[in-house]
């Protein structure tokens, strides 16, 4: 357990979207993933058409560094390659080909007709997007910015995609982790670096948003950055999400108190044009409903939850049936998915 007096706090009694005072969502939340200590309140803003969620009091800049001392990102273990892994690798391969253009070089009929099978699927379409952030192949050697990029697993993935990739993380754990894999990565914040305007195609930030003090500036630092037309792709939880409304405290995408801000479709295009934006798209997905109804289960019934533990077989199957659900759900509420998705350009 940390040090609670490592961290110190700051209220935040309005939003900092609309400007709307907050009301009381969850209190007396604790961090059941990586042991921090204390208790932290989750605040709802009041206008109806914002409704973001936001920690009050909130960790300082100063000292949050102290809840990530234990954070899954230091740490890089290459998977295990059995046949299913090979044959999962194979028809993702030949989606990206069908979808995106990142032509499969060998065997690439078999793998087109695997990656053929992922329309079938919804959840399995949304992981297979966003392991190219829903870029397509471009003949050029495209620059991209992943703005905590933690171990770089995106990072590696987009090199080996033709990509020229930058990525940067205020972790230097991490930072360092994925330096060692072999892309170029800063250590810091985005402001802190030297980077010049209109010099990347494409700036990603893959929950990273959620644990960002202020979120408009990093926003508005993403649109100087960007070239005429070049794109910015969030990924972020989604409070609106199906499993929220079941969980609710115990919802494993809360997570205090790393989690600042959680985020719906309506203040996340509102952020993104007030730092400039005019066209976007906002979506929501059900990739990760599996994993986060694993965690959120666990939450509720061990109050605590550590994915290097094994998870039973009827929890793996109840969790496969739930990601089924939500993606039949989503079909009749797009706001359903458990994951959020903005893609801005810059005009």
């Amino acid at each position: 357990m940390q040090n609670l007096q490592k961290i110190t706090t700051s209220t935040k009694p309005k939003c900092m979207v609309c400007g709307t005072e907050g009301g009381l969502k969850y209190a007396n939340l604790n961090d059941r993933l990586f042991g921090v200590a204390g208790e932290w309140s989750l605040k709802n803003c009041l206008n109806s058409e914002c409704n973001l969620l936001w920690l009050d009091p909130s960790p300082d800049e100063a000292t949050i560094h102290f809840a990530y001392e234990n954070y899954y990102t230091h740490h890089y273990e290459p998977g295990i390659s059995t046949f299913l892994s090979r044959l999962y690798a194979a028809a993702i391969s030949g989606y990206l080909d069908i979808c995106y253009g990142y032509r499969v070089k060998k065997t690439r009929y078999p793998k087109l007709l695997l990656g053929a099978l992922f329309f079938l699927q919804k959840s399995r379409r949304d992981a297979a997007d966003f392991r190219v952030m829903w870029q397509k192949f471009s003949s050029n050697k495209n620059k991209l910015l992943e703005i905590g990029c933690g171990n770089g697993d995106a990072l590696v993935r987009m090199q080996s995609l033709g990509w020229e990739v930058t990525g940067i993380d205020f972790d230097p754990k991490a930072a360092e982790t994925a330096r060692k894999r072999g892309v170029n990565v800063f250590t810091g914040a985005l402001q802190e670096q030297n980077f010049i305007s209109n010099s990347f195609d494409v700036i990603t930030l893959s929950h990273l948003i959620e644990h960002v003090h202020n979120p408009l500036q990093l926003i508005e630092n993403c649109y100087d950055l960007l070239n005429s037309q070049g794109r910015v792709v969030i990924l972020t939880p989604n409070s609106q999400s199906f499993l929220h409304r079941i969980f609710k405290r115990d919802w494993k995408a809360l997570e205090p108190p790393r989690h600042l801000h959680i985020f719906n479709s309506n203040n996340l295009a509102q952020l993104a044009k007030k730092a400039g934006f005019k066209t976007m798209t906002v979506k929501t997905i059900t990739r990760d409903a599996k994993g986060i109804f694993m965690g959120s289960m666990s939450l509720k019934r061990n109050q605590k939850y550590d994915p290097t533990v094994k998870v039973s077989l009827s929890i793996k199957i109840s969790a496969l049936i739930i990601q089924f659900i939500e993606s039949v759900i989503h079909v009749f509420n797009r706001k359903a998915g458990e994951e959020l998705v903005l893609i801005a350009i810059k005009e």
